[in-house]
């Protein structure tokens, strides 16, 4: 789905363009304040665990489903 910038166009039905740039801003503010290189051979690891990280943003009890998903 393409929601079209020119048209005034912001969102389609729950197709929001904040929900993509809200998670680039998440991506951003990690690599920058926290990790300061990625190296493009672990890129892909950053990204998944900011994907988490976004799709969990509103679970209360984050920290302890973290720890249920550590394999050891």
């Amino acid at each position: 789905m393409k929601v079209n910038h020119s048209m005034g166009e912001y969102a389609k039905n729950d197709v929001h363009v904040n929900n993509v740039e809200n998670f680039w801003s998440l991506l951003k503010r990690g690599v920058i304040g926290s990790f300061h290189h990625v190296s493009e051979k672990i890129l892909q690891r950053y990204v998944d665990e900011f994907c988490w990280r976004y799709n969990n943003r509103r679970n209360k009890d984050i920290f302890s489903d973290l720890l249920d998903r550590v394999v050891c």
